[in-house]
């Protein structure tokens, strides 16, 4: 009888894989070979700017043509649109690649500086005009890589920079398959649809991420809540719980939750 190879021993198998290719091989090849994506959130390197750079185009570019739109064109300028210019972008590279990429345009309560309501559906002041408004837009992962933390990652880091600049609200749109994931990030799903030229006819609704229901671990990914939580374990737990917090780190948010209120108090009124 053929012998059937343990969970982890699968994840043991892509981790070597990968380290022994140094990253010539992307997460789509690991996926066709049955094997689950490698942890390599230990090797992505973050950059945050205000300049809308080329390899951002291209993956933009790329992952649009890899779900089938803009196949009409290979020139990546036409990704560029005139909400780049006022927006924070956010980068995963991983071994010097761009894998992923989003925008945050921060509202200031103007609805001019949404693109929502300037090309998706008009929003109520209720939502456009609250303090502390950001929208996020242009959410690509690299077609090789994903299926693994990527995108995750990628979601936590911008709530994160929104947060830190006075964010509170995180507004997004998508097409229909992608709403759970918004969901699952502590998202709410709002009765706004819309068509926009970016999906080619395919409707579009629009999320809410509440970025302090993010901060509290309520319904979103290990990886989101640890981000925020991170920075102030050092200053706010001692020796002992900090180190069965990192032994922790895989388990979820709930075994961590009792010796992080602490963490919690302090986490909220220093980001507020």
């Amino acid at each position: 009888m053929k012998a059937t190879l343990t969970q982890w021993q699968r994840h043991r198998i892509a981790q070597t894989l990968w380290q022994q290719n140094s990253g010539r091989i992307g997460f789509r090849w690991f996926h066709e070979q049955g094997l689950p994506a490698p942890y390599v959130l230990g090797e992505v390197r973050i950059e945050v700017t205000s300049q809308i750079s080329a390899d951002i185009l291209d993956l933009r570019l790329h992952a649009a043509q890899f779900d089938g739109r803009l196949l009409q064109t290979q020139d990546a300028e036409s990704c560029r649109d005139v909400f780049d210019t006022d927006a924070l972008h956010v980068k995963l590279i991983l071994r010097d690649q761009l894998v992923a990429a989003g925008r945050l345009i921060f509202l200031l309560q103007k609805r001019e500086r949404s693109e929502i309501c300037h090309v998706l559906v008009s929003l109520p002041d209720a939502l456009v005009a609250v303090h502390g408004t950001v929208e996020i837009s242009r959410v690509c992962t690299h077609p090789d890589f994903r299926r693994g933390h990527l995108l995750t990652l990628l979601l936590a880091e911008c709530a994160w920079e929104a947060w830190q600049r006075g964010g509170r609200h995180l507004l997004g749109y998508c097409v229909k398959p992608l709403i759970p994931v918004y969901v699952r990030f502590a998202g709410e799903h709002l009765p706004f649809v819309g068509h926009h030229p970016l999906y080619e006819g395919r409707e579009s609704s629009v999320v809410r991420i509440d970025l302090e229901k993010v901060i509290r671990g309520e319904n979103v990914p290990f990886l989101a809540w640890a981000r925020f939580v991170a920075p102030h374990l050092h200053e706010t737990l001692q020796p002992a719980d900090r180190d069965w917090v990192l032994r922790m780190k895989t388990q979820g948010v709930r075994l961590m939750r009792p010796c992080l209120d602490q963490v919690l108090k302090y986490t909220l009124p220093q980001s507020a």
